[in-house]
């Protein structure tokens, strides 16, 4: 599919720098977590990662298990004159109090490793690269629950499934990601028998097999060739990929990654960006033929650049659909490198204020990382190699940066940097979290070759969560200033980040038959007052009790009283006068109310009719109360007199 290049207008370009962060907001180590902010996976001494490589990778359980993480990553060493690779998981809470990663195991092979992680309910997948046999690279697929040490059975074949797209079975992954009803995509490169290579895009189902529906059993090669005359050998290789719904409600694939032309990995190249239909065809709606390429040339001094695409993030906001990624280059034959943050409407279209120079020069060049947090500001971080450090960061953060994602804009920037025992090493991923926290992950190792640690940070801009549960499924709870919206609704939400001194009131409002109780855990000193109030310091987090009732509405005919035990309903003497009460449902363990009828002099008690009739002529009636609403009439009758025919009595 030959087309022209396309180069960024850099008259307009716009500056992320640190001298350009507003300090709106700020962005700092949460050291609520882990040990200072900070938590460490270790492998064994000797295994390493490589610079160019995205080899940790964290994702969310979701669902139940929100607040549980699962981390994973890639490392290898020379066994002999083999390449073995070494894949390892663990996992942690969002409450992580130790400095070490949890539960963590591993295995090791020729070659094994982890391009990414996808969760499918209570299970998750590892898709990287693997072997079957010493001659194939494969797309390797290992699922396991929530427990890291348990085999499921539900991936054919059971734990492992493995599969070779490509005509010279040499399958490479780089990026996964999860489509719907638990289907997964793997991304990668396939290498050709002469040295080329094209991009490998796999569509797998959820019981691991190949998804037959997309391309060509499962599998599409991508070619990126942008001249019309006698194309050079090229390498093309895949390295992220998203699902998403587009505008018109349609499911659509977006992969990134980036194109040499020349079997030389110092050759000029490009990024690319191409959307898919679910069949595996290019979308034409995507730049009149469904790919886009972007050659990050640099406005200083002249020369090719390589340039990859390491991220993709569909976005759809007040701008409307499309994809924010990253452009990361170097210059060939040269130290300088640096990022081009971009964003294209769903169409291909430049959105203004991005595709700007965004350029800064470091030691060593590496993929940068994107998220996007809660409150829609996108994080972007570039990486800083500092090469024989023996004890003081991760990664520089410095580079760390809260960006509008509408204008392009630095809103704010983080000074603070990620803590290590072991020398620099590279940002790999941001995940975003509840309330407007993130965690940012790379690796790190005592030096260039040892890098055997895998770093997990989470930052926060200073907010203290509220977190309110609804106990009874009887009422809702919001806030105000807004944030905790209808919680204990069908949608609401339960947990919002509030700045320290927010003077914040909580409403629980409860649902009709039922009735607020009270506050308990966090929120307790408020009460049984619906309405709890107090000025926001700390993490707080509480529950609401809501009591389901029964209303009792009972009517009078004639003159009588109608009292209860316990008490709830007292109804005078007046005759055709009703009364009404309210009590706590009764929750299955077969208490007894007893409503007492109680004729005036003269009168006598008649009966009870309605939801009291089986109570009949008894002025006691004894009921146990588990509907929403009783309705009930109590009859009284006037005593009978003797009368004589002279009017006296005898």
């Amino acid at each position: 599919m030959p087309r022209p290049l396309h180069r960024s207008a850099f008259a307009t370009a716009l500056l992320l720098s640190a001298a350009s962060a507003a300090t709106a907001q700020t962005l700092s180590l949460d050291t609520n977590f882990g040990a200072g902010g900070t938590a460490v996976m270790s492998f064994p001494n000797g295994w390493w990662t490589d610079w160019d490589d995205r080899d940790a990778h964290l994702i969310n359980q979701g669902g139940a298990f929100a607040n549980s993480w699962v981390v994973a990553g890639s490392h290898r060493t020379l066994i002999g004159s083999n390449l073995f690779h070494r894949r390892g998981w663990g996992y942690f809470s969002d409450s992580l109090s130790a400095g070490t990663l949890g539960g963590v195991a591993s295995e090791a092979g020729p070659p094994l490793s982890t391009g990414g992680i996808v969760q499918n309910g209570s299970e998750v997948s590892f898709i990287g690269t693997g072997a079957p046999t010493a001659a194939l690279d494969s797309v390797d697929v290992r699922r396991t629950s929530v427990d890291p040490f348990a085999i499921s059975s539900s991936c054919a074949g059971g734990f492992q499934a493995s599969f070779s797209y490509g005509p010279n079975q040499r399958d490479e992954v780089r990026g996964a990601a999860a489509r719907s009803n638990g289907r997964m995509l793997a991304v990668g490169s396939t290498r050709l028998a002469d040295g080329q290579s094209r991009g490998l895009i796999a569509a797998i189902n959820f019981d691991c097999s190949r998804d037959s529906g997309f391309g060509s059993n499962g599998a599409l090669l991508l070619d990126v060739n942008p001249f019309v005359i006698a194309p050079p050998p090229r390498r093309v290789r895949v390295n992220a990929v998203a699902s998403y719904t587009n505008g018109n409600g349609q499911e659509r694939i977006v992969v990134a990654g980036g194109v040499r032309y020349g079997l030389a990995e110092t050759s000029p190249g490009a990024c690319f960006l191409a959307v898919l239909t679910p069949s595996g065809a290019l979308d034409a709606s995507f730049d009149g033929d469904g790919l886009r390429l972007f050659d990050a040339q640099a406005p200083s001094a002249p020369g090719p650049t390589v340039c990859d695409f390491h991220t993709v993030l569909p976005i759809n906001d007040a701008s409307g659909p499309g994809f924010v990624t990253i452009a990361d280059w170097r210059r060939d034959n040269s130290s300088e490198s640096g990022h081009h943050l971009l964003r294209w409407t769903e169409s291909g279209a430049s959105l203004p204020g991005f595709n700007g120079a965004n350029v800064y020069s470091v030691n060593e060049h590496g993929p940068s990382a994107l998220g996007r947090r809660e409150d829609g500001l996108l994080i972007t971080a570039r990486n800083y190699l500092v090469t024989g450090q023996s004890g003081a960061v991760l990664v520089s953060t410095g580079n760390l940066f809260l960006v509008n994602p509408t204008s392009g804009a630095a809103v704010a920037g983080s000074a603070a940097s990620l803590p290590s025992s072991a020398a620099s090493r590279q940002i790999s991923q941001i995940v975003t979290a509840s309330n407007n926290r993130i965690y940012v992950m790379g690796t790190a190792g005592p030096g260039r070759f040892g890098h055997n640690q895998i770093v997990v940070a989470r930052f926060s801009d200073g907010r203290r969560t509220v977190s309110v549960s609804t106990l009874g499924s009887g009422g809702t709870v919001s806030s105000s200033p807004s944030g905790i919206n209808a919680c204990g609704g069908p949608s609401g939400v339960c947990s919002a980040g509030f700045l320290p001194g927010t003077n914040l009131s909580l409403t629980a409002t409860p649902q009709p038959a039922h009735r607020f109780a009270n506050w308990s855990g966090g929120l307790a000193g408020c009460g049984t007052n619906p309405l709890c109030t107090f000025t926001v310091s700390a993490d707080v987090s509480g529950e609401a009790l809501f009591v389901p009732t029964s209303s009792i509405s009972i009517a009078r005919v004639g003159q009588g009283s109608v009292s209860s035990d316990p008490a709830g309903v007292v109804c005078g003497l007046t005759a055709g006068s009703g009364c009404s009460g309210s009590f706590d449902r009764d929750p299955g363990f077969g208490n007894q109310t007893r409503f007492i009828a109680t004729p005036a002099a003269g009168w006598r008690f008649l009966g009870w009719t309605g939801d009291f009739a089986s109570c009949g002529s008894n002025p006691v009636c004894s009921q146990v109360l588990n509907q929403p609403g009783y309705s009930a009439t109590a009859s009284f009758e006037a005593l009978s007199e003797n009368i004589f025919a002279n009017g006296f009595e005898p």
